[in-house]
C-alpha cells in the first residue's frame, strides 16, 4: 500500500521540478523531501526523477505516476471532505460536468435552483467536451455530467431531461440564405455539411441525411468535428455548413450566421444527466431526484449504494 504522504511529496516535486521549492510548499525540509522520494522509488522499484546539479526532470514512469497520484490525492481529499460533511449532517460536495452546449439550455437555471434549495451542498462545475467529461466520470473526478451525448455503458445511469437545446444551421454570412428567418435542411441539400461523428449523435446524423435524401440526392457530409466550436470554425473558414445550438448566434463569430431550423427532428437537441451506478452519495441522490422532478425527465431512479448507518459508522 502506497503512503499518501510519499505521493503528496512526489506530486509537489513533480509539479515544481525543484526539491527546495517543493520542501517550502510542503512546509518540510529538503532532506525530508529527498528521503520521501527515495522511499517511494524503493517501494516501486523504479526511478521517478532524474536529478542533476542544475535540473530535476521526470522519467517516463514518473510522468505516469504524477498523473495518477494527482488523481488519487484529489479523490482522497474529496473522500475526507465528504465524510466530514456527512458526519456533520451537511450535504457534501458535488462535482458537475457540463458539456459546452448545455450552458445554452435551462440546465444552469436548474442548478441555481438546486443550489438555492440545498445551500449546504457545495457545487463545483466543470465545462469540457463530452468525451473528456466521460473520462472524468470514469476517473470519479466528476460525480454527475449533463450532456447532449448519451453513452451506452452499463456502468452509467442515464436520465433524459426536460431541457432541450434549440438548434440552427450555421452558414457563412455571405451565403445567399444567411439572412433567412428560418430554413429546412432540405433547402441546403446541395451544401457541404460538417457534422459531429455519427456515433456521437446517430439520431441527428440520420435525420439530417434522410431529409436530404428525400430531395433526391445523397447528403454531402465532407467532414466531422467533435465540438460545436470546431464546427463553427469550419463554417467561418468557408469549408461548409453545420448544425449548432442557436445560442451560438449570440456569440461573436465573425463571418457566421446561425439560422433557426424548421425540421422538427433537428430543431432541438436532447439533454441527458449521466452518473455512475456505483456512486451513492447523498448529494448525488438529491441532485438526480431534483432533476427528475422536473416535468419530462425519465430514466432510472437513483439507487443507494451506501446507507446512512454504514456511512455514519465509517466517519466516526
Amino acid at each position: 500500500m502506497l503512503d499518501l504522504k510519499l505521493l503528496k511529496t512526489f506530486v509537489a516535486v513533480g509539479d515544481l521540478l525543484h526539491f527546495g521549492r517543493a520542501a517550502e510548499a510542503l512546509h518540510s525540509t529538503q532532506p525530508g523531501v529527498t528521503q520521501h522520494i527515495a522511499r517511494l522509488e524503493a517501494q516501486l522499484g523504479v526511478q521517478l526523477l532524474r536529478r542533476s546539479k542544475r535540473a530535476v526532470s521526470l522519467t517516463e514512469a514518473g510522468t505516469t505516476l504524477l498523473r495518477q497520484a494527482s488523481q488519487m490525492l484529489a479523490l482522497a481529499d474529496r473522500m475526507h471532505a465528504d465524510a466530514r460533511a456527512m458526519g456533520d449532517g451537511l450535504g457534501g460536495h458535488l462535482l458537475i460536468g457540463l458539456s459546452s452546449a448545455i450552458i445554452h439550455s435551462t440546465v444552469p437555471a436548474c442548478i441555481r435552483a438546486f443550489r438555492h434549495a440545498h445551500p449546504l451542498i457545495r457545487i463545483t462545475p466543470t465545462v469540457e467536451r463530452a468525451d473528456r467529461l466521460y473520462e472524468l466520470l470514469d476517473a470519479s473526478l466528476v460525480d454527475i455530467l449533463v450532456t447532449t451525448l448519451p453513452k451506452r455503458d452499463d456502468a452509467f445511469h442515464t436520465v433524459k431531461l426536460q431541457a432541450r437545446i434549440e438548434m440552427g444551421v450555421a452558414l457563412p454570412s455571405d451565403h445567399p440564405l444567411a439572412k433567412a428567418p428560418m430554413l429546412s435542411i432540405g433547402d441546403l441539400a446541395d451544401e457541404p455539411f460538417y457534422t459531429v461523428p455519427r456515433e456521437r449523435h446517430p439520431e441527428v446524423y440520420d435525420s439530417l441525411t434522410a431529409i436530404i435524401r428525400r430531395r433526391g440526392r445523397p447528403a454531402r457530409i465532407v467532414g466531422h468535428e467533435i465540438s460545436f466550436t470546431n464546427l463553427l470554425a469550419r463554417v467561418a473558414l468557408g469549408d461548409g455548413v453545420a448544425l449548432v445550438p442557436r445560442a451560438y448566434a449570440g456569440i461573436a463569430t465573425p463571418g457566421v450566421n446561425v439560422v433557426p431550423v424548421s425540421d422538427a427532428s433537428l430543431s432541438t437537441l436532447q439533454a441527458y444527466l449521466v452518473y455512475r451506478r456505483d456512486r451513492g452519495e447523498v448529494a448525488v441522490e438529491q441532485f438526480v431526484r431534483a432533476m427528475r422532478a422536473r416535468k419530462g425527465a425519465s430514466g432510472p431512479r437513483p439507487t443507494r449504494v451506501v446507507n446512512k448507518r454504514s456511512l455514519s459508522k465509517a466517519t466516526k
